[in-house]
């Protein structure tokens, strides 16, 4: 019983901490003074994906490009598509980032809107960006 009450507590740490380190990064700036989060940087790319229908190498490239020509030195933001899923995924479980091609299930949302997915509910559109 104790272990139990013990590991349950250690669950709810470790959500808490997890829930904590999102709000974080949902609020943290990509760089001193600037007016994007790290959140929404990482989403406005995706979404770029999504809309025009990129391979994942191009958006890779426009995520280096971004971070090591155009931004700040020293900018908190991912440098690939892969680690941009990194910064997503572990922060937001509930989550499931497609390639940037439509569902067969939802045809009408085309290349408008980063396919996310609630892996606990039903389908959840992004909002398109432009």
């Amino acid at each position: 019983m104790e272990d139990e009450d013990r590991r349950t507590k250690r669950r709810r740490a470790a959500a808490a901490r997890e829930q904590q380190t999102a709000y974080e990064f949902s609020r943290t700036p990509i760089y001193p003074g600037a007016k994007c989060s790290r959140l929404s940087y990482t989403i406005l790319i995706l979404n770029l994906q999504a809309r025009f229908g990129c391979s994942n190498e191009c958006i890779s490239g426009i995520f280096r490009l971004l971070a090591e020509r155009v931004l700040p030195e020293g900018s908190d933001v991912p440098n690939c598509r892969p680690e941009a899923k990194k910064h997503i995924l572990p922060r937001m479980p509930n989550i499931e980032i497609s390639d940037g091609y439509p569902r067969q299930d939802h045809p009408e949302e085309g290349f408008t809107s980063l396919s996310y997915y609630s892996k606990t509910s039903s389908y959840v559109p992004m909002p398109a960006i432009g």
